[in-house]
């Protein structure tokens, strides 16, 4: 990757560091930080867009029990077979607008080596809803999509959309769907150092900040 494009992510990384936890912070406090990796896949359905982002309270009890990975190393990832088959799954539920209930076998889509997902839906490049789930079970993108459509059905924007366009909406929706693979701490004095470790496109952020945690896919 050329050295402008590798200066250009250190520099959006650094900026998301420090934005999450100016949000996360009391002022006038400050304490410690642990600041993760989650080695991500990303499928998106339609055009590609930029990664998108949400935040939870509970942290995950097995942040550190992954090893260190070497650069490359696939196994660290998350099980791209599974993962496709569940965006392609996905991708119905999304086109009809409604999913199973979570209490049907068929809402259960497991990926291997996944620990948490992330569900956006745009229309003409919009963010019109989002979910994530971080519980790493078989029902997580079911939640997280739960999220997603709820967030979209109850805006105002669908809600003034007319009814031709409203039955139509599914198939026009973008679905990004962002798996995140083991937690690996990320050590560093700087962010400089920190963000030096990443590697776009593989890479995403936990941070942890008086007790509370927030996540970048």
């Amino acid at each position: 990757m050329p050295k402008p494009v590798i200066r250009t992510f250190q520099s959006d990384m650094k900026n998301l560091v420090q934005d999450r936890l100016r949000r996360m912070s009391t002022p006038g406090t400050i304490q410690r930080c642990i600041i993760a990796t989650l080695s991500a896949a990303a499928i998106f359905g339609g055009v590609a867009v930029p990664a998108g982002s949400a935040a939870a309270d509970d942290p995950p009890a097995d942040l550190f029990d992954s090893p260190a990975a070497e650069p490359g190393d696939r196994a660290e990832l998350p099980d791209e077979v599974d993962a496709i088959s569940a965006f392609l799954r996905l991708r119905q539920w999304t086109d009809n607008l409604a999913a199973p209930r979570t209490d049907d076998e068929a809402a259960r889509l497991p990926i291997d080596d996944a620990t948490g997902v992330s569900v956006i839906l745009r229309r003409a490049g919009r963010v019109v809803g989002s979910g994530t789930d971080l519980r790493g079970d078989d029902l997580m993108i079911r939640r997280a999509f739960g999220l997603a459509l709820a967030e979209l059905l109850g805006s105002e924007t669908y809600r003034n959309l007319g009814e031709s366009t409203q039955e139509t909406l599914g198939p026009n929706l973008t679905l990004e769907l962002e798996v995140a693979g083991p937690r690996r701490p990320l050590p560093g004095r700087t962010f400089e150092h920190l963000t030096a470790q990443l590697r776009p496109g593989l890479d995403g952020l936990a941070l942890q900040h008086d007790g509370r945690w927030s996540y970048a896919f």
